[in-house]
């Protein structure tokens, strides 16, 4: 069972996508969306209504007979084929998850289908994004707002979020090794065909998660604390202990190459190089090495030093003024 933590609650009364006062200002999308045989999510009773008296029939609605937590009758009998399922307020169950990736897995225009609901919808939003296939669209009423409009191929974003996390927890119980794709699925909540459509591999989400926490690197990389060597140590160093979860399971998974290379790019564009000569290359080459094979012994030693211990370290380590005859340091 999935509960929501206080904190995201707020942030989950924010739209997802866009917002629109009523569901006749965006009918003929919806219509062309059916024309297409593409999917249609109504999620809410009242949602739900509104699309059927707009002529659009939705392949799914998921209903709980309450609106604004008061009773409701929502009188949908488009369908016999419906699915009940509990799920209490403020949660998500394995079991409501298993039946809306049942459910979108199903449905069709000439296959539509309930999802009754003893409890409450108002998360349902969550594992239809995450699973609903990247031309759906998910509609969901927003109290005394109107009606949002969730384009799933804008914000599979958070599709990637949830499986990301899901490895990052169970590697902290697990070996990476260990890991299978369906222990992935289960803690994410995730098809696996959602999974499939982001990652072909363990390995591909370590990867890509590291980019883009290598991304916030060099944005402090460009800032004013790295206009040394020993300052860009620092931050680097600094990088690899928040990240020390995921670059030990690269270096487990035998991508260590692959983080070498990374960086080395990374850096090698980071600095102009002093000299054209094929020296300056190799000088990059040889310091992202030699950082990073003592970055690796700190991890198997327990990262018992500190930042600034590690950072110490590999200055003293480098000859800072050999260094500067290879490579010009940017200043903001």
């Amino acid at each position: 069972m999935l509960r929501l933590p206080k904190s995201l609650r707020k942030e989950l009364r924010k739209p997802f996508g866009e917002l629109h006062k009523s569901v006749n200002l965006i009918e003929k999308s919806l219509q062309k969306q059916l024309q297409e045989e593409k999917l249609i999510i109504a999620i809410g009773d009242v949602t739900s209504m509104n699309l059927f008296e707009s002529g659009i029939q939705p392949q799914i609605c998921i209903v709980d007979n309450l609106t604004k937590r008061e009773p409701i009758e929502h009188n949908l009998d488009h369908t016999k084929n419906i699915k009940y399922v509990d799920n209490p307020a403020g949660v998500l169950t394995e079991e409501f998850i298993e039946v809306c990736i049942e459910s979108i897995n199903e449905a069709s225009n000439k296959n539509p289908l309930i999802i009754q609901v003893n409890g409450e919808e108002d998360l349902a939003v969550i594992p239809c994004v995450i699973n609903s296939p990247k031309d759906a669209f998910i509609l969901y009423g927003q109290p005394n707002e109107g009606v949002v409009l969730v384009k799933v191929n804008e914000v599979n974003v958070l599709t990637k979020e949830c499986i990301v996390t899901a490895l990052l927890r169970l590697m902290e119980t697990n070996s990476y090794a260990s890991i299978s794709i369906t222990d992935i699925t289960n803690v994410a909540g995730v098809s696996r065909m959602a999974y499939y459509r982001n990652y072909k591999s363990k390995d591909d989400i370590l990867i890509n998660h590291l980019i883009d926490r290598e991304k916030l690197l060099l944005n402090e990389l460009h800032g004013e604390s790295a206009n040394d060597l020993c300052g860009m140590i620092m931050i680097i160093s600094g990088f690899f202990q928040e990240n020390a979860l995921v670059i030990k399971a690269i270096y487990d998974a035998g991508l260590g190459n692959r983080l070498t290379d990374m960086l080395g790019e990374r850096i090698y564009n980071y600095f102009p190089v002093a000299i054209e000569e094929k020296a300056g290359k190799y000088a990059v080459q040889f310091y992202v090495g030699a950082v990073l094979a003592v970055f690796k012994r700190w991890f198997d030693n327990g990262m018992v030093e500190s930042v600034e211990e590690i950072s110490d370290i590999l200055c003293r380590l480098i000859n800072v003024k050999g260094a500067a005859d290879f490579l010009v340091f940017p200043r903001v």
